[in-house]
């Protein structure tokens, strides 16, 4: 879970924990374009030693969407938590 974290930290990710038990988060990323992406954040354990993280999309307040900046912003997270 730190991982996630400091890979979230390293891309100036704001987040916010959605539950305590397990975890969930909402993270924000303000793109280059200028939109902002927000992005729901899922952990789930396979087995002892694999992770599942699931990510979804989550509408913007401004209504502004681009599935591309999306997707940008999960090849980012996921390249980060590649190479830590």
């Amino acid at each position: 879970m730190s991982e996630i974290f400091n890979a979230m930290k390293s891309l100036n990710m704001d987040w916010k924990l959605v539950d305590s038990s397990q975890f969930s988060a909402v993270g924000r990323y303000r793109h280059p374009s200028g939109r902002i992406v927000l992005v729901a954040l899922q952990l789930y354990k396979v087995d002892d030693r694999n992770y599942l993280l699931d990510f979804k999309s989550v509408p913007s307040p401004s209504g502004n969407f681009s599935v591309f900046d999306f997707f940008s912003v999960c090849a980012k997270l996921i390249t980060e938590l590649a190479i830590s």
